[in-house]
C-alpha cells in the first residue's frame, strides 16, 4: 500500500477517498475503511484490490488511525514510506457531525451537550470508538 487517509473522522475522508478512485493510475480499497492498523486485519490486499494494477497507487482510508493507540506506528512499521493524508475539521463542528451520526444510529442517547461533558466522557476510557467525540478533536 502506497498512502493512507487517517483523519480526522468527520472530516470529508470519504469525498477525498470517492474523488482519488477516480484517477487512473490511483487504486482505492473497497470498501473505504479496511481498519488494518487499528485491528490488524489479514488477507486485506487480496480482498481490498482486486483488480488494481500493480502500477497504480494503492490507498486506503481508515480515519481512525489518526486517533487510535498504536496505528501510526504499526503504518510506519509495514511500510516506513508509507504517506499519510491527514484532513482536519474543527474540532467542535467534527464532534457534532459524530455526535449527530451516533444518535441517527440509535448508539448514542445523550443530548450532544451531555455526551461532551465531563460525565459523558467517562464512557471513552483509554480509547473508545464511539463515544470519543472531544478526544478525536485532539490533534496535536
Amino acid at each position: 500500500m502506497d498512502f493512507v487517509i487517517a483523519g480526522a473522522q468527520k472530516s470529508a475522508t470519504t469525498a477525498l477517498h470517492d474523488k482519488l478512485s477516480r484517477h487512473p493510475d490511483i487504486c482505492c480499497s473497497k470498501p473505504k475503511e479496511l481498519h488494518i492498523f487499528d485491528t490488524q486485519h489479514r488477507d486485506w490486499r487480496r480482498r481490498a484490490f482486486d483488480g488494481c494494477s500493480p502500477d497504480c497507487l494503492w490507498g486506503e482510508a481508515t480515519p481512525i488511525y489518526m486517533y487510535w493507540p498504536q496505528a501510526i506506528e504499526r503504518l510506519f512499521s509495514y511500510n516506513p514510506e508509507i504517506r499519510i493524508i491527514i484532513i482536519l475539521r474543527h474540532p467542535v463542528f467534527r464532534a457534532l457531525s459524530q455526535w449527530k451520526m451516533e444518535t441517527a444510529r440509535g448508539v448514542e442517547t445523550l443530548s450532544f451537550a451531555d455526551a461532551v461533558s465531563e460525565t459523558g466522557r467517562v464512557r471513552v476510557g483509554a480509547a473508545h470508538r464511539v463515544f470519543s467525540y472531544v478526544e478525536r478533536g485532539f490533534y496535536a
